[in-house]
């Protein structure tokens, strides 16, 4: 059942929204499902949820804050994801014994898509700088992507290694597994990363391009922007963008 079969559409857009933040679990006899962002990324929730809605998937929306505890006045914009047999198959793809899982069969169905649809879930951007003098002795702080990253926390290392080779095989994108923080797949250098950006950056909402907007190397790059400016320091913050 779960060879090389291909999936329908509705399916795999499922797959592809909530294999980073996404939910779907059992309720009774019926399947449930969330996908839930920070209010900071409506524009982002409300696309998904545009896109369910396209392909008649089940489903109802709300904006709530939490109004107790240690994350009080947060605000959230969620989608819930109503019973629907593509929910249930979805289940299957995902879930092994109630925990989302990583197999071989399911890399199979992903493609630069569901790469996109990941990387803005669960990827970020890590900022490296670079000191660069000007005639007048000024010091600019140049910043480029150093690397991007999977921030794959709920997947064992074996599973974030499935990634790195499905990577590589699907698209010749050289990646490695980092395991001294959690688990993360990295992208980090220049070839690769341009070749990563490449192939997500026409998935990439708007309101998500911030990941990946900055350059990927120092070669003419920021540098008349900041002189420009009349900066003797940059002021920016060189460090994950998530």
């Amino acid at each position: 059942m779960r060879g090389n079969i291909m999936i329908p559409q509705e399916l795999k857009t499922i797959i592809d929204l909530t294999i980073g933040d996404g939910y779907i679990g059992k309720n009774g006899k019926s399947m449930n499902g969330r996908i839930e962002h920070s209010i900071k990324q409506i524009e982002y929730a409300k696309h998904k949820e545009q896109l369910l809605r396209e392909l008649n998937i089940p489903l109802s929306s709300r904006e709530y804050t939490i109004k107790s505890g240690k994350n009080i006045g947060r605000s959230y914009y969620q989608i819930n994801l109503n019973h629907s047999d593509y929910l249930r198959t979805a289940h299957k793809w995902l879930y092994n014994k109630g925990k989302k899982g990583l197999d071989k069969a399911l890399f199979r169905q992903l493609d630069q898509v569901s790469l996109a649809y990941w990387f803005m879930d669960d990827g970020s951007a890590k900022l490296v700088k670079y000191n660069q003098k000007d005639d007048k002795r000024y010091v600019y702080d140049i910043p480029k992507i150093g690397l991007f990253k999977f921030s794959n926390q709920s997947f064992d290392a074996h599973e974030n290694q499935l990634m790195v080779e499905w990577l590589k095989e699907r698209f010749d994108i050289v990646a490695r597994l980092v395991t001294n923080n959690g688990n993360e797949v990295h992208i980090s250098d220049e070839i690769n990363k341009q070749k990563f950006v490449t192939l997500i950056e026409p998935y990439i909402i708007p309101s998500m391009n911030y990941k990946i907007k900055y350059p990927l190397n120092f070669d003419g790059i920021g540098y008349t922007i900041i002189q420009r400016e009349r900066l003797s320091e940059s002021t920016l913050k060189c460090d994950a963008i998530v």
